[in-house]
């Protein structure tokens, strides 16, 4: 596509190329069990206490690995250990360029290698809420998180609605994990005691991503979540009456079946097949992807806009699980994660967005049925990960990261493994480029 028809779609020119795949090894910190990170952030401020013996203290060079720091949400419901989110110590090498300055030693040209040396768990803290004690066992479902200008991070919960249990946003202190404030939510993404399933968020399909846009240390600032599918009531209701009820299957159906799935496989009973149009479900599936502004006074609710899903496999489902703003001028990447039940396998799919010329559909009770005059968020493809020729895990998390030598961005992928034996923590990097 030429740069001036994207610029007419309100695109900027992004590409993506794809560089290295880690796995981690690491399933233990500090009494808790490491696994269901669900997003990643990276911090370059960071700075851990080790007296001077970390090798930011030591001049790089573009042989030597260097470190970079990062956080990560479980979405453990409380059931292994309290809510929690890490910190990551990331290793790469060959990345030529932190974000304040040059490495010494490192021209315009990249090293031979470039790719992740080492991950490694070295810090964990709690979520505690406005009591100041840990989220109990089943109130709480983290999949989203930011880090924000004011040392804290936001946090986005899905809650459990089939429980009763509402999803919210929050924002909670860095050093410590204690909560500071919820985020005002508007009504129809909150479940109707007197009507269960008439509204509000569907449950395990909330608010699953976050992210935070800065414009300068004097302003306010802005954080954008999304529903992972649609509401109960923006649902296209007629389309969807000869489903089955517990469509789409909750995540411990989905992996029932994957694993059943995948032994047949290795019995030689079941092979992975190309999907075409015939196999996905044709009806549109909205999600909301919210706008609030923070900064001075309270929170409040900026604008909401209509984003429209990827067709779902008719055997299996997908969901918006990750946005990530690329400026301050609506831009943005989004991840939607697929699954496949018959294919045995899961995939992402990478997309640019831009939200400028969206409709704010914040005064629209239903997204459901033909909606002509409002206009979506737009979206075209970026990447498709089942192209790299590997096994995709359940990515979930996306992070810009440290820069190349070259001056592009870094983007990171982490993948939730369910606190499943059969699955993976799975790290994706890539060379991010936008002109």
């Amino acid at each position: 596509m030429s740069r001036s028809i994207a610029a007419e779609r309100g695109f900027e020119r992004v590409s993506l190329e794809f560089v290295d795949e880690y796995q981690l090894q690491q399933d233990e910190f500090e009494d808790t069990r490491i696994g269901g990170l669900s997003a990643i952030a990276y911090d370059p401020a960071y700075e851990p206490n080790l007296d001077g013996l970390d090798d930011h203290s030591v001049p790089a060079t573009a042989d030597q690995p260097r470190s970079f720091y990062f956080y990560t949400i479980s979405d453990d419901r409380s059931d292994f250990a309290p809510a929690r989110f890490y910190t990551l110590k990331i290793q790469f090498k060959g990345l030529g360029q932190d974000p304040t300055q040059r490495l010494d030693g490192v021209d315009d040209q990249e090293p031979s290698e470039l790719g992740f040396e080492d991950i490694a768990v070295t810090g964990v803290t709690f979520l505690k809420n406005d009591h100041g004690d840990f989220y109990a066992p089943g109130t709480i479902d983290p999949e989203g998180l930011a880090i924000s200008p004011r040392n804290t991070v936001f946090i986005a919960s899905e809650g459990v609605s089939k429980d009763g249990v509402d999803p919210f946003v929050g924002e909670f202190e860095l050093a410590t994990g204690q909560l500071r404030q919820y985020l005002p939510l508007p009504q129809r993404f909150l479940t109707d005691p007197e009507q269960p399933g008439a509204q509000g968020v569907q449950n395990n399909l909330g608010f699953e991503s976050l992210t935070l846009v800065k414009e300068a240390s004097t302003d306010p600032f802005r954080v954008f979540v999304a529903t992972e599918n649609a509401l109960f009531q923006d649902q296209n209701l007629p389309a969807l009456a000869n489903a089955p009820e517990d469509q789409p299957p909750e995540q411990a159906d989905q992996l029932e079946q994957l694993e059943q799935l995948e032994q047949l496989e290795q019995l030689g009973q079941s092979e992975a097949q190309n999907s075409t149009d015939s196999e996905f479900n044709q009806t549109r599936l909205n999600s909301r992807f919210v706008h609030f502004g923070l900064g001075i006074g309270k929170p409040f609710l900026v604008s909401e806009h209509m984003y429209v899903l990827e067709p779902e496999p008719i055997d299996g489902g997908n969901g918006l699980v990750e946005m990530l703003a690329l400026d301050h001028g609506g831009h943005f990447l989004s991840l939607e994660r697929a699954y496949y039940i018959a294919e045995n396998r899961l995939n992402g799919k990478i997309f640019q967005i831009a939200v400028g010329g969206a409709n704010d559909v914040s005064s629209i009770d239903s997204l459901s049925g033909n909606l002509p005059n409002i206009q979506p968020i737009a979206k075209r493809l970026l990447f498709d990960l089942q192209d790299l020729g590997i096994r995709i895990d359940n990515v979930e998390g996306m992070t810009l990261g440290p820069k190349f030598a070259d001056g592009s961005d870094s983007l990171i992928l982490v993948s939730d493994d369910n606190f499943n034996d059969r699955q993976v923590t799975q790290f994706l990097l890539f060379k991010l480029k936008m002109s």
